[in-house]
């Protein structure tokens, strides 16, 4: 467990100790583990005669947003909060845009599962010059941002593997000089710098 909160890990273990195998509530352990938004699934199981196992699987960060209090939230491919922090998260690709404030815990909705969706999806050479990635929250209209200032239009989620094949072959071309790229539909678009 490398996210999980130790003091909950702490608690949990603590609260174990000295208790017969045979009366332990794995189901209400797993519950109260659960609540950790870093815990994606966990199981508990008795080592009849003295032990119990939990196995802990954590959810992976894939992304980040800035929210209208100014702090950043670090989200996971469904689009859940694992957590809120003040500073820019550098290890994530950032979300841009209008965000909500939402809380540590909490799903914040399938426009965002659908920008992590892209994150993971992007075709390595695609990423390499990735900056950003734009979301209309209220449209689920997706962008990127790369380097060297051209923005890409993908639109909606739909066919993401065909918009991002399509890019990848922009990319390999070369995007010097295009300001804007839409692969949104099989008519791809430039506009020149």
């Amino acid at each position: 467990a490398t996210y999980t909160d130790p003091t909950l890990l702490a608690t949990v273990i603590n609260d174990l100790t000295g208790d017969p195998v045979l009366l332990v509530d794995t189901q209400a352990i797993e519950q109260k583990l659960q609540a950790d938004p870093w815990v994606e699934r966990v199981k508990v199981e008795t080592d009849f005669p003295h032990g119990v196992n939990i196995d802990i699987r954590e959810r992976k960060p894939v992304a980040a947003f800035q929210g209208g209090d100014g702090r950043f939230r670090i989200i996971d491919y469904e689009g859940r909060v694992l957590d809120v922090i003040d500073g820019i998260p550098i290890d994530y690709l950032l979300i841009t845009g209008d965000h909500p404030d939402t809380a540590r815990g909490q799903f914040v909705g399938a426009p965002y599962s659908a920008a992590a969706e892209l994150v993971l999806s992007l075709p390595s050479e695609v990423s390499a010059v990735t900056e950003s990635v734009g979301l209309n929250a209220a449209t689920g209209a997706l962008s990127l941002q790369l380097n060297g200032g051209t923005t890409v239009q993908l639109g909606d989620a739909s066919h993401m593997d065909k918009k991002l094949a399509r890019l990848l072959t922009h990319v390999r071309a070369g995007v010097v000089g295009v300001c804007e790229v839409d692969v949104s539909t099989s008519e791809v678009g430039i506009v020149p710098c």
